[in-house]
């Protein structure tokens, strides 16, 4: 979870302000490239949503996991811990029929902004 989700500051915002300023921040980056769209953003769940493309597919046009090209994953991600200095999240990821493809849980390194930034 990126820092500014941590921020009190994100909770001020309107959820769906919040999402479209994430997908701003993203444009050119991984995220963006992959097509992940983000649909809903707040600092205890964030929930986007990708095309299976061919171009993203394994041998079988299957996405890893299993979910086929042609169709829609969803991934919600919600934090087990929020830490100083990490942060655990679980992400389930979906097919559009609800079957889960995958089930992660990672642990990010928080890093802070640097001072006068």
């Amino acid at each position: 979870m990126s820092p500014e989700l941590r921020s009190p500051v994100c909770c001020a915002l309107p959820e769906m302000n919040l999402a479209a300023s994430i997908q701003e921040k993203v444009k050119g980056l991984l995220p963006d490239l992959l097509g992940i769209e983000f649909t809903d953003v707040t600092p205890d769940k964030v929930v986007a949503r990708l095309a299976v493309r061919k171009d993203l597919c394994t041998v079988g046009d299957n996405l890893h996991g299993g979910a086929p090209a042609g169709t829609r994953v969803v991934g919600e991600s919600v934090p087990v811990h929020k830490g100083r200095t990490t942060v655990v999240c679980q992400t389930t990821i979906r097919s559009e029929a609800g079957k889960l493809v995958a089930l992660v849980t990672q642990t990010q390194l928080v890093i802070a902004p640097a001072k006068g930034v």
